[in-house]
């Protein structure tokens, strides 16, 4: 659609943008969001990235079946079970009720999982964690402020171990970094380093832009540099806390 001057737009509302940045841009692209996504990513690179959507996103469109969180289930010849998560998909708390039984010790495998769903990720921590859960700090400019934590039901697990590896970035990484603030074990190897929060903004079918909001922290824990393991995956799977 032509742009035309005053015209709400959902998506420039999100970009949260200077009234004369976002006049400038319109007018310059006429309205059309993907150049004006273009432009942005062109003039800071730092802040936002374009990037292209191969598939719908089935967790933000209604009736539509979420694709799974849990990628897969070991069991471990002690009994515990080793749980390979890649997403935090919409389904995702329902799936590690209805998929674990009560009880089980579980090693949540991490090393697939690049990051996500910041609130759905804080419910799983909080499922886990209960009260031994600390605050996470974001810092959007203006000094690192604690984020609400979500009041999930607890999930009748053990946490026995956290594994990661090059593969981890982002909101994967501050579960792993909240998992070791809690005393949980942290296995593998070294992680992305990805210690920002960023928003998806939607500019059109095929494309997401995504903006750099704020850092993250969790007190105790080094995440900028990647999280770095104190032993490695076969020791962990043999005994996560010797």
């Amino acid at each position: 659609m032509p742009w035309a001057p005053g015209r709400a737009d959902p998506f420039l509302d999100r970009l949260r943008l200077a009234e004369g940045e976002r006049q400038a841009l319109e007018r310059a692209c006429d309205g059309d969001r993907l150049c004006i996504a273009r432009r942005l990513v062109a003039e800071r690179p730092d802040r936002y990235r374009l990037v292209a959507v191969k598939t719908p996103d089935t967790d933000t469109i209604r009736w539509v079946r979420s694709r799974p969180s849990i990628a897969g289930l070991e069991p471990l010849a002690d009994g515990r079970l080793l749980v390979r998560l890649e997403r935090f998909g919409r389904n995702l708390l329902r799936e590690f009720r209805e998929r674990l039984p009560a009880g089980s010790r579980i090693l949540l495998d991490l090393r697939g999982h690049d990051g996500g769903d910041f609130g759905r990720m804080l419910q799983l921590a909080r499922a886990l964690l209960g009260s031994r859960l600390t605050a996470p700090l974001v810092d959007t400019g203006d000094g690192p402020r604690p984020v609400p934590l979500p009041a999930t039901p607890p999930l009748r697990l053990r946490l026995e171990a956290v594994l990661v590896g090059s593969g981890t970035a982002s909101s994967a990484e501050v579960l792993a970094a909240l998992a070791a603030r809690a005393g949980v074990p942290l296995c593998g190897g070294r992680s992305r380093g990805k210690d920002w929060l960023e928003e998806v903004v939607p500019v059109r079918q095929g494309w997401q832009l995504h903006v750099r909001r704020g850092r993250i922290t969790v007190p105790g824990i080094r995440l900028a540099g990647g999280l770095r393991p104190g032993r490695g995956i076969a020791a962990c799977r043999a005994n996560p806390n010797g």
